[in-house]
C-alpha cells in the first residue's frame, strides 16, 4: 500500500482543522450555556424534573467536555505526525513524498547504473587493451567511471538491496509511520472515542427507559433535544476523523454540508479539486465555485459517476446562480414569455408586496423590485404573495425562472419554493431564505428530480436510463443529454458550447487535470 506525505498540504490541513475546532468550541461552548441554563433553572419543579436536571448536569455536560478534548487530542496527534516526519524523514517545509513515486525512481536509478557499469567497465577495458598494446609509443590518461558508480551507488544502492539514499528515505518514511501508528494506539485514543461513543449510546437508551417507567413526557422533550445536539456533535467529530481531507475545502458551508454524506475518497477530492477551477476560454468560474461544490456533493451522493456530474455542473454553470431569479422587464416580453409582461404589470405597492419601501417611492414592477436580486436578498415572503398572485391564472403553464436551473415551468417551481421553505424550517425557521438554506434546497430538488420513484420518473427515464445506456460517456454527450431532457433551454443552439466546455472544464478539474 502507497504511503504519501506533503509537508505544506499538512501545514495547511492543521490550519484549518484548528479553524474548525474553534468554531466547534464555539457551538460547544453555547450548548453548555443551555445545558446550564436548564439544569440550574427554578421553572420546572419535582422529582422528575430534578432527575433531568442531574442527568444534564453529570452526563450531557461531561460529554461535551469528552467531545471538547478528543477534538483538540486530533489536532495534537496531527501536529505530532507533521513535527516527528520533519525530525525523523524530511525537515523541509515543502517536503513531499510518495513510496510508489520513490521506488519507481530508485528502479530506474538501478537501470541506469547497470547500463553506465556495464559501459564503463567496456570502456575502461578497451582503454586497458590500448594501453598495454601501444603503451611503448605514447601514453594517456586511462578512463575511470568509477567515480560515477559510487555516487550512483550512493543514491540507489547500485546491485545490493535495501542501501542507498533513496532506500534509506523509504525506510525511514516507512518505520516513521509505523511509528505514528504506535504512538496514536499507546495514546488510547480509539478506545476513549469508542468508550465515549458506547457512553453516549447508553445515556440515550437509559434516557427513553426512564421516561417508559416514569410514565411523564413532561422534560423528554428537551432532554431528547439535548441528547439530540449531542449525537450531532459526536457524529461531526466521527465524520472528521473518517474523511480529514475534508478540511482542505476551503468555503465553510461546503465544508460543513459535505459531513452529512458518506462520500468516497476519490469523490471528496474531486470536490475539492472544484475550488481550483481555473477561468478558461472565457468562461468564468469565480463565483459558481460554491453552487458548483454543493450541486457535485448532492450528485455524487446521490451515485451519479464524475462524468456526468460534470455534464449536470456544465449546465447549471450556464443556467444560472443558487437563488436567482429571471431578469425580465417589458423590452423582453415576446410570443414565447407573454407572461413576463402580466408580472411586470402587477402594482407591487397598491398589492402589499413591497421589498424596501424606499425602493418603491421610485419604481414598483417586478423588474424593478426583484429581478435585480437573488431571493434570499429579497423579502422571501414578499417574493411569494407575487408568485401566489400570478398563479390565479391556471392558463399559465410557467411562472418566473428562478434558481441555478431556472426552474420555470409551474409544478417544478412551486416545488422549488416548497424546497425553500423546507431549507428554511430545518435551519433558522425565520420566513426568510439565507445563501446556505437556498443551495440545501436547490440541491435536494436536482437529487429528487433525477431519481425513480418520484412525481418526476420521466427525468430519470429520460436522463438517468438514457445516461446508463449510452456508450460513448464523455462530459461533452452528458452536457448534451442534460440540456435537451433536463434543463430544455428556449436557446439551446447559442449556448450549447458553453455547457459543454464548462462540463470539459469542471472534468478535467474534479480529476486533478
Amino acid at each position: 500500500m502507497n504511503k504519501y506525505f506533503d509537508a505544506k498540504q499538512m501545514e495547511e490541513f492543521i490550519d484549518a482543522l484548528d479553524f474548525t475546532n474553534v468554531k466547534y468550541r464555539d457551538r460547544a461552548d453555547f450548548l453548555e450555556v443551555q445545558f446550564f441554563r436548564y439544569a440550574n433553572n427554578d421553572r420546572h419543579q419535582g422529582e422528575d424534573a430534578e432527575v433531568a436536571k442531574l442527568l444534564v448536569r453529570e452526563k450531557e455536560i461531561g460529554f461535551l467536555n469528552d467531545l471538547r478534548s478528543i477534538n483538540k487530542k486530533v489536532q495534537d496527534l496531527y501536529i505530532h505526525a507533521k513535527e516527528e516526519f520533519h525530525n525523523k524523514v524530511d525537515s523541509a517545509p515543502d517536503a513531499k513524498l510518495d513510496i510508489e513515486t520513490l521506488s519507481m525512481v530508485e528502479r530506474d536509478f538501478k537501470r541506469y547504473y547497470k547500463v553506465k557499469s556495464e559501459h564503463g567497465a567496456n570502456i575502461e577495458r578497451i582503454a586497458g587493451d590500448l594501453q598495454n598494446k601501444y603503451g611503448h609509443l605514447t601514453t594517456f590518461t586511462q578512463p575511470s567511471f568509477e567515480k560515477g558508480r559510487e555516487n550512483l551507488r550512493e543514491l540507489c544502492g547500485g546491485d545490493e538491496e535495501k542501501t542507498g539514499f533513496i532506500n534509506g528515505v523509504i525506510t525511514s518514511f516507512i518505520k516513521y509511520d509505523a511509528e505514528e501508528k504506535e504512538y496514536i494506539k499507546a495514546s488510547g485514543f480509539e478506545e476513549e472515542v469508542d468508550n465515549l461513543a458506547a457512553s453516549i449510546k447508553r445515556t440515550g437508551n437509559a434516557l427513553n427507559e426512564s421516561f417508559m417507567v416514569r410514565g411523564t413526557t413532561t422534560n423528554k422533550g428537551f432532554l431528547t433535544k439535548i441528547h439530540d445536539s449531542i449525537i450531532d456533535l459526536f457524529d461531526s467529530t466521527i465524520s472528521l476523523m473518517s474523511n480529514p481531507n475534508i478540511l482542505l475545502i476551503k468555503d465553510d458551508f461546503v465544508r460543513e454540508y459535505i459531513t452529512q454524506f458518506n462520500l468516497t475518497d476519490e469523490q471528496i477530492q474531486c470536490v475539492i479539486n472544484l475550488q481550483y477551477l481555473n477561468n478558461h476560454d472565457g468562461l468564468d468560474y469565480s463565483d459558481k465555485i460554491q453552487t458548483l461544490q454543493t450541486m457535485a456533493i448532492t450528485l455524487f451522493a446521490e451515485g451519479y459517476d464524475e462524468v456526468f456530474v460534470a455534464g449536470m455542473l456544465g449546465n447549471i454553470y450556464k443556467e444560472g446562480n443558487v437563488g436567482g431569479l429571471e431578469a425580465i422587464n417589458d423590452v423582453l416580453v415576446d410570443e414565447e414569455h407573454p407572461y413576463w409582461g402580466q408580472i411586470n404589470s402587477i402594482n407591487l405597492d397598491t398589492d402589499g408586496v413591497i421589498r424596501n419601501e424606499n425602493e418603491l417611492a421610485n419604481s414598483n414592477t417586478y423588474y424593478d423590485v426583484f429581478s435585480p436580486y437573488k431571493i434570499y436578498e429579497v423579502d422571501f415572503q414578499d417574493y411569494l404573495k407575487l408568485v401566489d398572485r400570478f398563479r390565479e391564472n391556471e392558463n399559465v403553464t410557467n411562472v418566473i425562472g428562478c434558481g441555478c436551473c431556472m426552474w420555470t415551468e409551474r409544478n417544478r417551481f412551486n416545488d422549488l419554493m416548497t424546497a425553500y421553505q423546507t431549507a428554511d424550517a430545518n435551519g433558522d425557521n425565520n420566513k426568510q431564505l439565507s445563501l446556505e438554506e437556498c443551495l440545501e434546497a436547490e440541491a435536494s430538488l436536482i437529487a429528487l428530480e433525477l431519481r425513480e420513484d418520484t412525481d418526476y420518473r420521466k427525468f430519470h427515464q429520460e436522463v438517468v436510463v438514457t445516461w446508463d445506456e449510452t456508450d460513448n460517456k464523455t462530459p461533452e454527450t452528458a452536457a448534451v443529454l442534460i440540456c435537451d431532457e433536463y434543463e430544455k433551454p428556449n436557446e439551446k443552439d447559442k449556448d450549447i458550447e458553453t455547457r459543454i466546455n464548462a462540463a470539459n472544464d469542471i472534468y478535467l478539474a474534479m480529476i486533478g487535470e
